[in-house]
């Protein structure tokens, strides 16, 4: 009813009343069950609907949490547009995520005087989710290639919303799970390019493709092991936000991320929990995309590793294959370790059979 569609027109104060208003009667609907339980005969007890009652209870509890949050993202929704911007990547010191962050205190601190504990943790989990599925849709919406490295600017992000979920109340396993896919991106992000010293002095380095190819594999298993919806749409996305790496160096690796993700995605669902977070599932629905596998087109693009040629040499990516870290200092916290989930398993899968280096015939 009204706290499902008409949040907009309520105080929260009002929707935390409803809220434990109705807490108070699910606990009170499960305790007379409990007790009669004990005193009627199971045939009469069928009769009693107090089940159908503590559902209807719960419902409207979660929609009070959902309001509440929907309250906190009217005003917060609008700054995420501004990450990833120049200005982000120049390391501004004004970062987008310190208003987020502080946004969110003060709405957890009024909602907590409240509502009850244990909605007000349901909240928080709701609210933490919302914004890590918003700043993941828009990594993945940008477009523009740069020589910025990223990753420590993502994981300073990720250290912030850490800090004040801490103080808001959550426990340190609850928000591990929840930060894990901002590492990941940040981690693919990062992910080098090594470039050899050139032969001779003035010519342009040669970049390590294969070596870059194998991580980048690497790091799609570890991710797929804990994100199951993962596609290489994501790898993508990301990829090509770089400017170290051209669209043929990019299709290649892509071709190699595909049949890595075919060979093990059987597996990693058969391994996975019915209760893991569709993550990505939820990211491409806040980017109105369908998520799935990026199939690369044009240069770089080979059906077998046999039919590569080495004539010519090979190409060079644009530029020095080198990015500048922005200017403020990286984040530590989360983002100052590597996860197990983000070095992967088997480290060398890829670097066997990825030799999709620019060998292909000028």
């Amino acid at each position: 009813g009204v706290l499902r569609d008409g949040w907009g027109t309520l105080e929260l104060s009002h929707i935390a009343a409803q809220t434990n208003n109705c807490t108070r009667m699910m606990d009170g609907c499960s305790q007379l069950l409990e007790d009669l339980e004990g005193k009627l005969e199971p045939e009469r007890l069928e009769n009693v609907e107090l089940q159908l009652l503590i559902d209807g209870f719960t419902a409207v509890s979660r929609f009070g949490t959902t309001a509440v949050c929907n309250v906190i993202f009217q005003d917060i929704g609008p700054l995420f547009q501004k990450l990833f911007t120049q200005k982000w990547l120049d390391g501004d010191k004004e970062r987008v995520v310190d208003s987020i962050v502080a946004t969110i205190k003060d709405y957890a601190e009024e909602v907590q005087e409240y509502l009850h504990e244990t909605y007000y943790r349901k909240m928080l989990v709701e609210v933490m989710e919302r914004v890590v599925v918003s700043y993941g849709a828009q990594l993945l919406r940008q477009t523009s290639a740069h020589n910025v490295d990223a990753s420590g600017g993502i994981r300073a992000d990720a250290a912030s919303l850490e800090a004040l979920f801490t103080i808001c109340g959550l426990p340190n396993r609850m928000l591990a799970l929840r930060l894990k896919p901002v590492l990941l991106l940040a981690s693919l992000s990062g992910v080098p390019l090594t470039v050899d010293a050139p032969e001779k002095e003035g010519k342009a380095g040669t970049p390590d493709l294969e070596k870059f190819a194998a991580e980048v594999c690497q790091w799609l298993e570890g991710a797929l092991a804990a994100f199951p919806d993962l596609c290489t749409d994501v790898i993508y996305r990301v990829l090509k936000q770089r400017s170290d790496i051209d669209g043929r160096a990019r299709n290649a690796v892509l071709v190699r991320c595909n049949e890595v993700h075919a060979e093990l995605l059987a597996k990693v669902r058969e391994k996975s929990s019915k209760g893991t977070w569709a993550f990505f599932t939820e990211v491409y629905k806040e980017l109105g995309a369908q998520p799935g596998p990026h199939v690369p087109t044009g240069d770089g693009v080979l059906t077998s590793l046999a039919t590569m040629v080495t004539k010519g040499g090979q190409m060079r990516i644009r530029g020095t294959g080198h990015r500048r870290q922005p200017s403020a200092e990286a984040g530590v916290g989360l983002g100052a370790g590597v996860s197990e989930a983000e070095k992967g398993v088997k480290r060398d899968r890829g670097a066997n059979a990825v030799d999709i280096m620019y060998r292909l015939q000028m």
